[in-house]
């Protein structure tokens, strides 16, 4: 309970920004006050369902201190309440004075649980993964919820490396995908149709609902679903063998009982333009997020280190929120050792031990061959086929050069069906263009008409009904001369 009480109001106070507060205004349909609205509404559900899990079975001294926390939370809650209901009815700057009595009492509550000395989150964390952030979730939000993660607990260095795929060797998230797969066929069939489309409705209900009911019922069931099957595969999971012991399953908490309820005001305030950030709501928060970000972070092709305190290597002096924290762990945050390559053991490839590794003064995947493939395969300095860029590119990185060709032509392949549906979409841009779409006066005056299409030519020729087939350059001089006529005719 402390601690699911201590997250939500730790995230309250963290996303309560002036800015935020002060965009707020007496329109109806306000979003920015609806998003305060959102932000109450959660509070309130995290500690509600925090209270409502506590069991209370514990010795009498931590049975006290729970119920201290109980009470406190009650208090909250009823503040909350209050504070939802006068929500519409009060102008925005005594909302904002609404919201801090919120503000306040969470404050409160973290002291109370500081006051218990309970045992810190671990304050150094490393994520492993072997790919990308995920289906239907940009590498953004990821950075981000790390972010807010390690502000949460405190944390005083997150490292997120992306491994290897098929490289199970030092890939760990590859081999526990694979034990989760060992754990889910077991042999036993994994039913998903457990509520049918209209389960729960009878015949007079069902004749008596409209198609868009209908609609909303049938997803309702397929919703219902698909958390029965997820529950099925935790009881398949959890507890079964891993490469270092056992696999813990638990169930994700749906969309509207999470921590984390911003996600869409997120991407939109990633999606809009600089000069359009500020009518997102809580772009207050998300610009605090983003320098936070470029303060504390270093980010790689494949990795990204968030270190307490680095923003003053990058400014000079900390930020506001280190200043008011301090290191759990008992010495300071220092980067992460990246392979340092060894020339002294060539032919053979090798690395330099990490505790000979230099960590200062060093860019982000200077020695990531794969990174700087990009980087020079983009520069145009290493291209396909070129052995001798290979080599000494192989020789620099201690790479094999097969390794160096197969990537090259893997980025060649990429390229080229870029170009291919660019071509494909200039050509679909170009059948949806009409006559009036083109300024073919500019374009003669500036004597570019042979930067058009011979679709887009042809638009002229057929708006005219000039009788003429040909080829692109005769068709350019047919329109130039056309145009160049009726220039004479006016004179």
């Amino acid at each position: 309970m402390c601690a699911r009480i201590h997250d939500a109001a730790f995230y309250f106070i963290d996303t309560t920004t002036d800015a935020d507060m002060q965009s707020v205004t007496e329109a109806s349909d306000c979003s920015f006050r609806r998003y305060e609205g959102l932000r109450l509404h959660s509070l309130k559900q995290q500690v509600t369902s925090a209270k409502e899990n506590w069991g209370g079975e514990m010795e009498d001294n931590d049975r006290d201190l729970g119920v201290s926390v109980y009470e406190k939370a009650n208090a909250l809650l009823e503040n909350i309440e209050k504070a939802e209901s006068e929500m519409w009815k009060v102008k925005s700057k005594e909302f904002e004075n609404t919201l801090k009595r919120v503000v306040m009492q969470c404050n409160d509550i973290l002291r109370h649980i500081a006051s218990f000395q309970l045992p810190p989150v671990y304050p150094w964390m490393l994520e492993l993964t072997d790919g990308g952030p995920g289906v239907g979730v940009s590498s953004a939000e990821c950075r981000w919820r790390l972010l807010e993660k390690a502000r949460i607990h405190n944390s005083d260095k997150v490292l997120r490396i992306h491994r290897a795929r098929e490289d199970s060797g030092q890939n760990e998230a590859e081999r526990l995908n694979a034990c989760i797969g060992d754990a889910l066929c077991d042999g036993g069939n994994l039913k998903w149709q457990i509520y049918k489309p209209l389960h729960g409705l009878s015949v007079d209900e069902i004749s008596s609902l409209t198609n868009s009911e209908l609609e909303t019922q049938r997803k309702a069931n397929m919703e219902k679903n698909a958390w029965a099957v997820a529950e099925e595969v935790v009881r398949r999971v959890d507890d079964a063998p891993a490469p270092r012991g056992y696999m813990s399953a638990m169930m994700v908490d749906k969309p509207e009982e999470m921590v984390f309820y911003n996600r869409d005001f997120m991407k939109q305030y990633h999606d809009a333009p600089n000069n359009k950030k500020n009518t997102v709501p809580g772009h207050g928060y998300f610009a605090k997020l983003a320098s936070f970000e470029e303060e504390h972070c270093e980010k790689g092709e494949l990795y990204m280190e968030y270190r307490r305190m680095s923003c003053q290597e990058k400014n000079g002096e900390l930020c506001e929120y280190c200043r008011a924290t301090d290191f759990l762990s008992p010495t300071s945050a220092t980067p992460t050792p990246r392979p340092y390559l060894d020339y002294s053991k060539l032919p053979d490839f090798h690395y330099l031990p990490g505790t000979k590794t230099p960590t200062t003064g060093r860019k982000p995947d200077d020695y990531q061959p794969r990174a700087q493939i990009k980087q020079m395969f983009q520069e145009g300095t290493l291209k396909a086929g070129d052995k001798n860029a290979i080599k000494d590119f192989s020789e620099k990185y201690i790479v094999s050069e097969k390794l160096v060709a197969y990537y090259i032509d893997h980025l060649t392949d990429i390229e080229l069906r870029k170009d291919k549906r660019r071509t494909e979409n200039d050509r679909k841009s170009t059948a949806r263009k009409e006559y009036n779409d083109i300024d073919w006066e500019d374009l003669y005056h500036k004597n570019q008409l042979s930067t058009l299409r011979v679709g887009e030519l042809e638009l002229y020729i057929n708006h005219h009904n000039i009788l003429f087939k040909g080829k692109k350059d005769e068709k350019v001089r047919v329109v130039k001369a056309h145009i160049g006529s009726k220039h004479s005719a006016s004179l």
